[in-house]
């Protein structure tokens, strides 16, 4: 029976990463895309061992409801591999997708989900077994999520400037900082961690502070000059973290 199945996840990388992996079957690859996140998106294609496509690109205007895809209606008889990336650096926003149908669909086995270091950061994959006839089986390898998350909150998206006394002007950013990791239950600690305040998906730099210590979570304040736009975002720089940015406006 044909089943059609949909693969979405974060890469959060600039180097390749496995989005999807279906080994032991035939189907058809419907299409690929992305959805919101600044900058350009990549994907490298195989179908039964041969690269097909490589450096597919896929761009975005950076709001969260871009999305931008591709039909391609490629066929495979044995295996289909799909991996991504993001470029110029990576992004903890945007969400790729690969849709596709196999020949046959009935899911036998969930193995536990599983860890994997790429580029230096952990990532969580999730590998399902399907019955196919003859006692035959294929596997769908698939991305899940990276592992830990730094995401920033604000308390409020637009921010006005105000003049000061000796007639300059100034912003007060206020917000939080959470930690989550998927698989521990254990409080999440970080020292000295660094936010930056820049232009959404570059590696711009406007303003730069530090929060001393977040456990789990922590608040933080910062008060300072920043430019009238629409379009800046605050983010952690930690490593082995996806960091989550939060947008907002300084009118």
């Amino acid at each position: 029976m044909n089943t059609p199945h949909i693969v979405t996840a974060t890469a959060n990388s600039n180097t390749w990463i496995s989005l999807l992996h279906v080994i032991n079957d035939g189907g058809t690859l419907a299409g690929i895309g992305v959805g919101g996140g600044p900058d350009y998106h990549f994907f490298d294609i195989s179908i039964d061992g041969t690269n097909v496509g490589s450096d597919f690109v896929s761009g975005t205007i950076g709001t969260e409801h871009t999305n931008n895809g591709i039909a391609l209606n490629l066929p495979f008889t044995n295996e289909l591999h799909v991996k991504v990336r993001d470029a110029p650096v990576a992004s903890a926003v945007t969400k790729y997708w690969a849709a596709y149908v196999t020949d046959h669909s009935e899911p036998v086995h969930d193995e536990p989900e599983r860890l994997e270091i790429v580029d230096g950061t952990e990532y969580v994959f999730r590998r399902t077994t399907y019955a196919k006839p003859g006692g035959q089986s294929y596997t769908e390898d698939r991305l899940v999520r990276p592992r830990r998350d730094a995401v920033v909150e604000l308390t409020s998206d637009i921010l006005q400037l105000r003049t000061l006394s000796d007639e300059s002007e100034a912003v007060n950013v206020s917000g939080s900082v959470n930690l989550i990791d998927t698989h521990m239950s254990e409080r999440q600690a970080e020292n000295a961690v660094q936010l930056r305040i820049g232009v959404p998906g570059r590696r711009s730099e406007i303003a730069r502070f530090q929060v001393p210590r977040i456990d789990n979570m922590a608040p933080f304040h910062w008060e300072g000059t920043l430019p009238r736009t629409h379009s800046l975002e605050i983010a952690t720089e930690l490593p082995n973290y996806a960091d989550v940015p939060a947008g907002f406006s300084v009118i």
